[in-house]
């Protein structure tokens, strides 16, 4: 008989776990459920009507097309560079509710986004291959339209980034655009491919940097300042 309470109080307990953690989760739940069902369709709909097999679509990169491990190496940690600063930059964002007036609020929504943006094009190869794949247009018209995009942005960040530690963003700004200069003047050569590669490579680990340095700024404010400068309770 007491086992059976015991038992009782423990599934009643399990119980009411699950479905607090339900309550306070549903929408994360949700969403997490709905991009894994999105994912399928784009499997199935792909084997129906393209006759892809899912296998190209599942498995690793290198092992469909036979390539090197090490092929890509340096786009591969771009990527994780943009990857790193995308949730960095998200990460503030979600901090600063309580401190919308702050200028940094503004900063790390727009970063975040235009990182996003620009992770989903390297991802893909938007700009370099698909994009003028579909419209029959010179990837230097997409190239161009970044580059509004960049001004737009800059336009706005200025004045934010100025209050923030700016000079690791001059840095990313400098690399930016000796790397998009010579995708725009220099002709196509293995040396291209180098130079441009380095600056843009260097542009992202720095951007990365600098949504960290401005992380680290907001999360002091958001913790009541640093630590250090606390004065210590007497004993």
């Amino acid at each position: 008989m007491k086992l059976l309470l015991v038992e009782n109080r423990i599934e009643r307990r399990v119980v009411a776990s699950l479905r607090l953690q339900w309550q306070r989760n549903r929408y994360i739940l949700a969403g997490a459920a709905l991009i894994v069902a999105c994912c399928v369709t784009v499997i199935w709909l792909a084997e129906r009507l393209w006759h892809i097999n899912p296998i190209i679509l599942l498995r690793d990169v290198y092992i469909v097309v036979g390539a090197e491990p090490y092929a890509g190496l340096m786009s591969n940690i771009g990527l994780l560079g943009r990857c790193v600063a995308a949730t960095v930059w998200s990460i503030t964002v979600y901090l600063l509710p309580l401190y919308r007036t702050d200028p940094r609020y503004g900063l790390a929504i727009s970063a975040g986004m235009i990182t996003a943006i620009l992770l989903i094009d390297d991802g893909w190869m938007l700009h370099e291959y698909i994009l003028p794949r579909l419209t029959g247009l010179d990837e230097k018209v997409f190239l161009s339209g970044y580059a509004i995009l960049a001004i737009m942005f800059a336009g706005y960040a200025l004045p934010r980034i100025l209050q923030t530690n700016h000079l690791l963003a001059g840095i990313v700004a400098g690399c930016l655009a000796v790397s998009y200069l010579i995708d725009m003047v220099l002709p196509f050569t293995p040396h291209h491919t180098l130079y441009e590669g380095v600056a843009k490579l260097s542009g992202i680990i720095f951007w990365a940097a600098y949504a960290l340095s401005v992380f680290r700024e907001v999360a002091k404010k958001h913790n009541g300042g640093d630590a250090c400068s606390r004065p210590r309770s007497s004993r």
